[in-house]
């Protein structure tokens, strides 16, 4: 994870794509006035955005008003329950009706209850069906396309270029008529590594030896020192643990603390400052108990899918639970693949190529996970083996105080139970009964003793080499049903696991999946955790160097990095 270094390749294959397909964007299409000049009118790019945010709200695959869906080319075609094949008649858009309820001519006018289709984007669907209505095979653009080898931009300041990176960057000036600015004084590039690699000033002294190294690599010197440095982890890691919601308490109400959680905080530092391989980082908090069941580190990754907010106090644990999974979906959405696959859980994206089965497809994978307290090995103790040896024996002398206040005072907690119920000969009294009667007469003894229980396993919970983790229930998941509008009591078709199909070539197909041999469980985590680190989806990689570049620079590449 070593930003700097180990992404160079991977930002030249990233700038190079850029700078050529300009971040994917197709040419668009003006709303104020009509094109100047015939063009090809494409089905995806022009007609598809103004149907799905003109009549989506209405005619998605959930309302299905009038029985028209247009989510698809499919349901297009076929019309609605009055329209029938009729709604679009290729060649002849007199004869279509959809055009007759745009324009108004067949009430009611369409789009109901909203404004009405602007001349432009009514003409652009008439000219479309006028040309035959073709669908156009989809087109994957960046950052979905394979990475591709390509040739650094030929410059006229070749002086200037450092590395292929520069070229592009170079390229871009020289073609809008501008120069570089001037290099950075070394004072500056001093101020910006500190705060950017470990996020505090030099000290005076870090400053001078810099400022007086007259070596040609002085600056490289001073990167590696940084990189090497433990505060590079604690500065990195905390970006990490904000994207994918660390916190020290479970939120809502009871806001209970998890003290166990900084285990999984301090896994990510340390993983900055290994340098621990992205792909490896990837798959271990996603499937670490299933991938590397022998590595205490990856069961403590595993802490990733403990992280969502948890409403303790919840009577509706149904309820509760699908929250935790849509929870856990979008995070690694938003987080992993920089997707807001979220906005899919209650209808399919109007505009990305995310349906709601490719939304509840991804949950599938997490529909086995269960919440598990997993023992680590004693070495994980590390610095706090002293402290807990100590206060387990100061619990156990506390424990032992109890039991013997409780023989004490049974004999005269049976006869008070004794006279309450007039009762004859021998009664057995339970230790709640015997602090019942504690409480009454002899309040402050046991108070001081619970208390004093209370606070030392307060103590010792943090340090217990324990991690919250998580594992499949068994090997056999509950089918998983895609919800519709997002809601529990709406069960819609049966899905199982499998890719966003726009990331996958297009195709929606089921996830392959193998049990580990070395554990009851499903394996679904596996196939997933593969996928996000194959170099089969380039996307996974480009959303984190585009968030390296966005927090070494102030600004991804691309400008939503989520």
């Amino acid at each position: 994870m070593r930003s700097c270094r180990r992404y160079v390749p991977i930002f030249a294959s990233l700038l190079a794509l850029a700078a050529l397909s300009a971040f994917g964007a197709e040419r668009s299409r003006s709303a104020a006035a009509a094109p100047s000049a015939p063009y090809a009118i494409s089905y995806h790019d022009d007609v598809e955005p103004i149907l799905k945010a003109s009549c989506g709200s209405c005619h998605s695959s959930d309302k299905r008003s009038g029985g028209f869906v247009v989510e698809s080319p499919e349901t297009l075609f076929k019309g609605g329950n009055r329209t029938g094949a009729k709604v679009i008649v290729r060649g002849a858009p007199t004869e279509s009706l959809i055009i007759a309820y745009l324009e108004g001519s067949r009430q009611p006018r369409m789009p109901l209850n909203m404004p009405a289709l602007s001349a432009v984007q009514l003409q652009l669907i008439k000219s479309w069906i006028a040309s035959g209505a073709k669908v156009e095979t989809a087109k994957i653009g960046f950052p979905y396309s394979p990475v591709a080898t390509l040739t650094p931009p030929a410059v006229k300041n070749r002086a200037w270029v450092r590395n292929p990176i520069d070229a592009f960057v170079l390229a871009k000036l020289e073609a809008n008529g501008l120069q570089p600015a001037p290099p950075a004084s070394r004072a500056a590039l001093l101020r910006r590594l500190y705060a950017d690699l470990v996020g505090e000033p030099p000290t005076p002294a870090e400053a001078t030896a810099f400022l007086n190294n007259s070596s040609p690599n002085a600056y490289e010197q001073l990167v590696d020192r940084l990189l090497a440095d433990s505060r590079y982890g604690e500065r990195w890691g905390r970006h990490w643990l904000d994207l994918v919601r660390y916190a020290d308490s479970e939120g809502f109400e009871h806001d209970d603390k998890r003290p166990r959680a900084w285990r999984f905080r301090d896994y990510v530092i340390r993983a900055s400052n290994e340098d621990k391989p992205y792909d490896r980082f990837i798959k271990e908090q996603t499937a670490g108990d299933e991938l590397y069941p022998s590595s205490p580190q990856a069961i403590v990754a595993t802490g990733y899918a403990r992280l969502s907010p948890w409403d303790a106090l919840s009577t509706d644990r149904e309820q509760r639970w699908q929250d935790y999974l849509n929870d856990v979906t979008d995070t690694t959405g938003s987080v992993i693949l920089g997707m807001t696959v979220g906005c899919a859980r209650c209808h399919s994206h109007k505009y990305d190529r995310i349906t709601q089965r490719d939304y509840y497809r991804l949950q599938a994978f997490f529909v086995q996970t269960r919440w598990a307290d997993k023992r680590l090995p004693d070495s994980e103790a590390g610095p706090y083996a002293a402290q807990l040896t100590s206060s387990h024996a100061r619990i156990a002398g506390l424990r032992a105080e109890e039991r013997a206040l409780r023989d004490r005072f049974r004999e005269q907690a049976a006869a008070a139970k004794r006279e309450r119920d007039k009762a004859s000969g021998r009664v057995d009294v339970s230790d709640g009964e015997i602090d019942d009667f504690l409480r009454r007469d002899h309040r402050q003894e046991l108070d001081r003793i619970q208390n004093g229980i209370r606070q030392a396993d307060d103590e010792v919970a943090p340090l217990e080499p324990i991690a919250d983790a998580v594992e499949d229930s068994g090997r056999n998941a509950p089918a998983e049903h895609l919800l519709l509008r997002g809601s529990l009591q709406s069960p819609g078709p049966e899905v199982k696991p499998g890719f966003i199909a726009s990331l996958a070539g297009g195709d929606e197909r089921d996830a392959a999946i193998e049990a580990p041999a070395s554990a009851s469980s499903t394996g679904r985590r596996t196939a997933l955790a593969n996928w996000l680190a194959s170099a089969d989806n380039p996307l996974t990689a480009r959303v984190m160097v585009n968030r390296i570049w966005q927090h070494h620079f102030g600004r991804g590449i691309v400008g939503t990095p989520s």
